[in-house]
């Protein structure tokens, strides 16, 4: 098999990937296996779920949260890293773009935790939905922070304190040549501001 996009838990005790048996046949990543596995020299690996890609863990270990095609579209999950036991979060077409051979993903990240792993942010490409959004991981409560059919939403990235956001803007259609822009969400505030623009891909 072919293992890749690795990401080690934040105790650096274990790293989860996920592998995938054949990749020279085409678009198959939907097939891969997640796995995890300690890093001390004898420990033994774990698949924790099949059919599922990018797996990321919650900051406090617990949990990883990970992407399931359903038709052409990415759900949001999460599984239990002690027991295996899976969760649906959200089916609201998640943003996910890679490469194929080699399977690089475009964009640094697909979906975030906050901080304090109560939710996940994430860009969803759906037609009527499409946005920014961020979920509860205890009880699926999901809200949408920003959406505009004629802007695609990237990379989003927590403050420190979980009480905010910051993401990248493409707006390909705009008669400016500032086409990107990185934007500050501050959920307590009821702040949404614009913080750059610029021209190229960041």
């Amino acid at each position: 098999g072919f293992e890749f996009w690795p990401e080690v838990s934040r105790d650096g005790k274990t790293i989860a990937y996920q592998s995938i048996r054949n990749p020279e046949q085409g678009n198959k990543l939907g097939d891969s296996f997640l796995f995890a596995q300690p890093l001390e020299s004898e420990g033994q690996k774990t698949q924790l779920a099949a059919r599922g890609i990018n797996p990321t863990w919650s900051p406090d270990g617990s949990r990883l949260a990970f992407l399931r095609q359903s038709a052409d579209i990415w759900d949001l999950w999460t599984v239990s890293a002690a027991s295996g036991d899976e969760k649906q979060l959200s089916n609201r077409a998640v943003f996910a773009a890679y490469s194929i051979l080699p399977y690089n993903r475009i964009g640094n990240w697909f979906y975030a935790w906050s901080p304090d792993a109560s939710k996940i942010a994430f860009s969803s490409r759906a037609t009527d939905e499409s946005g920014m959004w961020v979920i509860s991981v205890s009880d699926q409560k999901e809200e949408r922070i920003a959406g505009n059919l004629d802007q695609f939403l990237y990379c989003p990235l927590w403050l420190p304190d979980s009480s905010g956001i910051a993401y990248v803007s493409w707006s390909p259609e705009s008669p400016s040549a500032e086409k990107w822009s990185i934007w500050l969400a501050e959920f307590n505030a009821n702040r949404f501001e614009a913080i750059f623009h610029g021209s190229s891909a960041m």
